[in-house]
């Protein structure tokens, strides 16, 4: 009898164990913020300047898109304008556009590990404007 209940016990132990681990999808672990910054200065009166980078999700990370924004600024009266402010795109969708909320993405959004080209475009505005955008992210480790 005893032998029979160490064996069902030890089942039931093994059971449990192995569920858990198929059921389990990974624990999100804060691991650190990332910012971007980039900027465009409108030369001449061109409909559209831009400025890009490529950006990096590393394996076994994602990240949580939290910020985007961007601005243009008049050294004139020193002052700035989110209205003229331009695009953020991700991969050529755009995730902000100062000129129409109902075109940029719901943030926060999620990005997995991976390659991605972000960019900001500024609208037409004349000779010597700067565009300046941003972009904050969280990125998280997965802890299996």
């Amino acid at each position: 009898m005893k032998k029979f209940l160490s064996v069902v016990f030890l089942s039931l132990l093994f059971m449990s164990v192995s569920m858990q681990h198929c059921l389990a999808q990974g624990n999100l672990q804060f691991n650190q913020v990332k910012y971007f910054q980039m900027t465009v200065s409108q030369v001449g009166s061109s409909a559209c300047s831009e400025s890009s980078q490529v950006i990096t999700v590393p394996a076994g990370k994602v990240w949580k898109i939290e910020m985007a924004t961007s601005s243009a600024y008049f050294s004139a009266s020193n002052s700035t304008s989110f209205n003229n402010g331009g695009s953020i795109n991700l991969d050529g969708k755009i995730i902000f556009n100062a000129a129409s909320a109902s075109n940029s993405t719901q943030l926060p959004f999620w990005i997995p590990a991976g390659s991605y080209t972000l960019s900001l475009k500024s609208n037409f505005i004349s000779n010597g404007y700067v565009f300046i955008g941003s972009v904050s992210a969280i990125e998280f480790n997965i802890v299996p």
